[in-house]
């Protein structure tokens, strides 16, 4: 990955207090992580569940097949709903941290909120595998319990996986390649009207799509 676009992206001088109920040091501790770091985690990661997979399990190709394809698409729009209601989520000061959810939400915004401070910063970029990696593990747990099969669990996950990484790739490059092609240029529009804009709007990264469902884009981007 390309070097910052900021001449001072490093500087994390003038930081502002992040209303999550941490502390400013405490989340930069657990939130800055190097971009390479999901691919380091994750292809592992879906290598390992997949290939258990396919040695424990009997289900077809074409089934195999169908989950991930259901995974890339539900992927769109668990990164819709992630951005949107945990990443900037509020309220967090008075809440239980022995609730998960509430600890989630809480460190999730807190360390998205020092992204949103410091957008150019290249190591709070990517979210902290301290969070995505037991949010990975846990969605793995439910589908397998709601689908009663590891098997289609781990290549639903394998394709909701890999296209997060994809959304890391992309989210990385909006703040800090130069884009050359059209759709980079789309992606990059849209994602920094969220950031310097309108940050109660524009929350797809990898696609406008659910922005466009719920009514979250009000103004049309035009890219030249």
């Amino acid at each position: 990955m390309s070097t910052p676009r900021s001449a001072n992206a490093t500087n994390l001088a003038g930081m502002s207090e992040v209303k999550s109920g941490f502390g400013r040091d405490f989340l930069l501790r657990i939130g800055r992580s190097n971009p390479w770091l999901p691919a380091l985690v994750f292809v592992p990661y879906i290598a390992l569940t997949t290939g258990y997979a396919v040695q424990s399990g009997n289900l077809s190709a074409g089934t195999r097949a169908a989950l991930v394809l259901g995974g890339i698409l539900g992927w769109t729009l668990l990164e819709y709903l992630l951005h949107r209601f945990s990443f900037h989520s509020k309220g967090h000061e008075g809440r239980s941290k022995l609730n998960p959810v509430h600890l989630l939400n809480a460190l999730s915004s807190g360390v998205h909120g020092l992204h949103h401070d410091k957008p150019n910063f290249p190591d709070l970029v990517v979210a902290p595998v301290l969070l995505s990696l037991p949010s990975a593990l846990a969605y793995l747990g439910l589908i397998t319990l709601l689908s009663g099969s590891f098997e289609a669990a781990a290549f639903f996950m394998a394709g909701l996986t890999a296209s997060y990484l994809v959304y890391e790739f992309v989210h990385y490059s909006t703040h800090q390649r130069r884009p050359r092609t059209w759709i980079g240029k789309f992606l990059t529009k849209h994602h920094m009207h969220h950031h310097f804009t309108d940050p109660n709007n524009y929350f797809g990264v990898t696609s406008p799509l659910w922005d466009l469902v719920f009514g979250t884009r009000p103004k049309r981007l035009e890219v030249k």
